[in-house]
């Protein structure tokens, strides 16, 4: 091993990232829009052109083939790059190096338009609706508001918000603060993720520094150069990324015995997206089994006042969680209904049977992950107050795999937190952690690569 292999490969990390950026930016007019990553026909260009002229940065010309190939190629670097640094990772990390490299790739990333998907202007017109417009984005759509700049760049004008109350006071915060613009919106979207990645990644070098001292280089690296992380939580802004964070304050609290105050960090995650709710669920059941009776009480109680006084601006009643009810009908992408339509491209005669392929394979993997979830209690019933902290926290992070990967409807950023879950607990599952960085990059790249 060179002595100065992990500086190389963070800087071809750096280099392939901040090469990325520039090459989106530049996005050539009449690019067709991939199918896998926003069903706007033209947010590609759009986006592209928006932050290019907010930058006031020329226009570099592209051919729609070099396009392509650059775009594929620099993905693939960034992961090699990636797997590079991993793999040279020593006990003792040049951390100012690493530091450095890692602001160098965030202020690349948060220029980088968001092209992967829509979701951050949703994000931005939610929260205009409940800041500057003064109305209930659980009741009333983007399309109710015509004259919104962030308009134009959302593709699901017609649904009510799908997230928590918890992003919804945060996103009216952003916009409130931004006026609203597309592109100062979504940057500000995009630091708070940078903030976030940050914030993961000392919380998992934190808790391994305690727990394993010689596995804390390896699992912050993991997470912190994982170019899943870096390009869902900032270059795309997805809300997961600070869901990962907050389950990693979550996790700290845990192994540092502040039970009380890490359930509420479980909760706070659970009001942005939903995801979350398995993960505060059984944290209640290992209280319960603990036969910690008050903690058990109190942990309801706080619980409930958060909800209720989260809630509290935007409740509805039972409608406020209609855009739930529709997401069956806004399409599958999940990995197993996914894998099943990219064979299909190649193997004709699954077309037909593909619907009931994919449900059947989804039914038995539900009954493989049942299995293992009945299992994993009865173990966990069983060692009773034996049972460990960092075992709890590698179940978070079993759950908070298993979710995305068997829901119908899922994307690779929905991995986000189990990603970070696992970076603690790798030393413990190491097999198990391999398994979820794998396919969480492949899946991604999968995506990426259709353009």
């Amino acid at each position: 091993m060179r002595k100065n292999a992990l500086p190389f490969w963070g800087l071809v990390l750096f280099l392939s990232l901040l090469a990325l950026t520039l090459l989106l930016l530049n996005v050539p007019a009449g690019f067709p829009q991939p199918q896998f990553w926003s069903p706007r026909p033209n947010h590609s260009v759009e986006v592209s052109t928006l932050y290019r002229q907010s930058l006031s940065l020329p226009e570099i010309p592209f051919r729609q083939n070099a396009f392509h190939t650059l775009h594929l190629l620099l993905l693939v670097v960034a992961f090699v790059a990636y797997l590079g640094a991993i793999k040279n990772i020593s006990a003792k990390l040049p951390w100012r190096l690493v530091l450095a490299v890692t602001a160098l790739i965030l202020v690349a990333l948060v220029f980088l338009p968001p092209l992967y998907a829509t979701d951050v202007f949703y994000y931005a017109i939610s929260g205009q609706i409940s800041g500057g417009l003064h109305a209930n984005p659980y009741l009333q759509p983007p399309a109710s508001f015509p004259n919104s700049p962030l308009l134009p760049f959302n593709y699901w004008v017609d649904i009510t918000t799908p997230y928590g109350p918890a992003w919804t006071l945060i996103a009216a915060a952003v916009a409130w603060m931004t006026h609203a613009d597309p592109f100062w919106t979504t940057v500000l979207f995009k630091t708070l993720g940078a903030v976030a990645v940050l914030g993961g990644a000392f919380f998992i070098y934190t808790i391994l520094k305690n727990t394993r001292p010689q596995a804390a280089a390896k699992g912050t690296l993991l997470f912190l150069w994982n170019p899943v992380v870096l390009l869902e939580g900032i270059g795309n802004a997805h809300n997961d990324i600070l869901i990962a964070a907050l389950v990693l304050v979550a996790a700290w609290m845990l192994v540092s015995r502040k039970r009380v105050l890490g359930f509420i960090a479980l909760i706070l995650a659970t009001w942005v997206k939903y995801l979350t709710v398995p993960l505060a669920a059984f944290d209640l059941l290992v209280r319960l089994r603990s036969r910690r009776w008050k903690e058990f009480a109190i942990l309801l109680v706080l619980g409930a006042i958060l909800t209720l006084l989260l809630w509290l601006p935007f409740w509805i009643g039972l409608g406020t969680l209609s855009s739930l009810a529709a997401e069956s009908t806004r399409g599958l992408s999940g990995p197993i209904p996914f894998t099943l339509a990219l064979l299909s491209r190649f193997l004709p005669f699954l077309q037909p049977a593909l619907p009931a392929l994919a449900l059947t394979l989804t039914i038995v993997a539900l009954f493989a992950a049942a299995f293992w979830g009945i299992k994993h209690l009865w173990g966990m019933w069983r060692a009773g107050p034996a049972y460990s902290p960092l075992a709890e926290v590698t179940a978070w992070g079993t759950i908070a795999a298993l979710i995305p990967l068997l829901l119908p409807r899922a994307h690779p950023w929905f991995l986000l937190p189990a990603l970070g879950l696992l970076a603690v607990v790798w030393p413990q599952v190491p097999r198990r952690t391999l398994a979820v960085y794998v396919l969480a990059g492949l899946w991604f790249l999968i995506r990426a690569g259709t353009w």
